[in-house]
């Protein structure tokens, strides 16, 4: 995902891509922007390190 813009409007939103898009990692960097960052984040009962030492997010 390069250069994305979204325009987000009232009510439900999809997000929608293959693979390793990128699609958690978004709604990872959204939930960090509203929530803050953390070193781990939760998916499910995993736990996966995240923004770690400056880490960088990105899909494929």
């Amino acid at each position: 995902m390069n250069d994305l813009n979204l325009d987000l409007v009232d009510g439900f939103q999809v997000i929608k891509g293959l693979n390793e898009d990128g699609k958690t990692t978004l709604l990872a960097f959204i939930r960090g922007v509203f929530f803050g960052f953390t070193n781990v984040f939760r998916i499910g009962s995993r736990s996966a390190p995240f923004f770690t030492e400056g880490a960088r997010m990105g899909g494929r």
